[in-house]
Formats: structure tokens, sequence, C-alpha cells
């Protein structure tokens, strides 16, 4: 899983094993190792509509399991939403990996 975050825009690509882990509702998770903390980005199948939140140790993006599932066996690149606020959200399938 790859993040990207640019002004108001949260993007995640993922290679296929994690979109294949997604639709079986396993959840994802990245760390990156700051010198005093670690910061985890999690990618979880909950909840009713795709949604960001910001944890104390990192970012939590939530995917409805219907979605994750339907998107996964489907030609469609992304999933996306604007969040309140003007957030952009994007989980995006990585081919080129």
């Amino acid at each position: 899983m790859k993040l990207r975050i640019i002004s108001d825009e949260v993007r995640l690509r993922l290679n296929a094993d994690d979109i294949v882990s997604l639709s079986q509702g396993i959840g994802l998770r990245e760390t990156v190792s700051l010198p005093n903390q670690q910061v985890h980005i999690d990618l979880a199948c909950e909840g009713s509509q795709i949604g960001v939140a910001f944890a104390a140790d990192g970012i939590r993006v939530s995917v409805p399991s219907a979605d994750a599932v339907a998107w996964s066996v489907s030609d469609r690149e992304t999933l996306s939403a604007v969040l309140v606020g003007g957030c952009r959200l994007l989980v995006e399938k990585d081919r080129r990996s």
C-alpha cells in the first residue's frame, strides 16, 4: 500500500495482493518509523461509507466491505469520496506493482 498526501487529497494505491486482502475483509497497515514514534496508515473494511480519520498514531481509512468486494472484481480503478471539509479520499488499483 502506498500513501500520497497532497493538499486536501489522501490517495492510497493498492497492489494486487492488497486488493485481494481488502476484498476478504483483511485490513492493511503500513508503518513509518520516525525517530521517536511510529506512524501507522491503516485501511480497514468497516462502516457504511468511505471515510478517513486522524488517530493519535496515524491515519485510518475505512471502506465498506460491500464496496471493497465489488471494486476488487470490477474494471473500476478508483474508490473515491469527497469528505466533509473538502478532503478528497481515493483508493486506487496500482497496476504497475
